[in-house]
């Protein structure tokens, strides 16, 4: 069967998203975009009223997110996932507790939008656990910057500010077999 994609994001973001995309002449025929107000509408149902099916394989890739819930959300979201797809693998990065602690603020006057959550050191599999989720991989900060980040011939990375990479872990992780 083909495969569906899915967009899924607050309707000014997604606005945004969809204008620079159409700017760009990136055709996005194949996309359903999913426009869910976070705070009073529920994206899971929203996302299945969109077509959905959450009993074909899914993979759900969560970036830029986690860091911006209250960690009451972000295990809301991953129990929804775990608990709603019968074969889904969700990856996902996160800010180490530290970051979130030392940058919140600053990156809040910045951007305008403040740190909320970060994962405390070794809790990547905890938090999956509890939430019904296995984990698959887990690339902890440090590794990740190793591993992400392009060197030029004198041996400095190239790219994004590495401090953002020390802080970040990425992970995979995927629903329970039933």
């Amino acid at each position: 069967k083909t495969a569906r994609c899915f967009e899924v994001d607050a309707p000014t973001t997604q606005a945004l998203k969809r204008e620079s995309l159409s700017r760009a002449g990136v055709d996005c025929s194949h996309v359903t975009f999913v426009p869910v107000d976070f705070a009073h509408s529920d994206w899971f149902q929203c996302l299945c009223d969109a077509g959905f099916d959450p009993r074909r394989r899914t993979v759900f890739i969560w970036e830029g997110v986690f860091y911006y819930l209250p960690a009451e959300a972000v295990d809301a979201t991953l129990r929804r996932i775990a608990t709603s797809c019968s074969d889904a693998v969700l990856g996902f990065d996160c800010f180490a507790d530290w970051m979130v602690a030392v940058s919140g603020p600053l990156l809040a006057r910045v951007y305008g939008e403040p740190l909320l959550t970060g994962m405390p050191r070794g809790g990547e599999e905890a938090l999956l656990a509890r939430n019904g989720l296995v984990a698959d991989d887990v690339t902890r900060p440090f590794r990740s910057a190793r591993r992400l980040l392009p060197v030029d011939e004198g041996g400095m990375t190239i790219g994004p500010p590495a401090y953002l990479l020390l802080a970040a872990t990425f992970l995979t992780a995927r629903t329970k077999p039933r």
